[in-house]
């Protein structure tokens, strides 16, 4: 296991070790789904 980087929490007193693609918020995806979003001919495309 590689360790990409680190969080030091001081408020909640642990450290965080951050190892490879792991992303910290669970249930978010890597991609913003604004980025699907597109307006053709007045009629908008990819929300929900």
């Amino acid at each position: 296991m590689t360790v990409t980087g680190y969080k030091i929490n001081n408020g909640a007193g642990f450290i965080t070790i951050l190892m490879g693609g792991v992303v910290r918020m669970p249930g978010l995806s890597n991609n913003a789904n604004y980025l699907n979003i597109d307006v053709k001919d007045d009629e908008i495309l990819g929300i929900f």
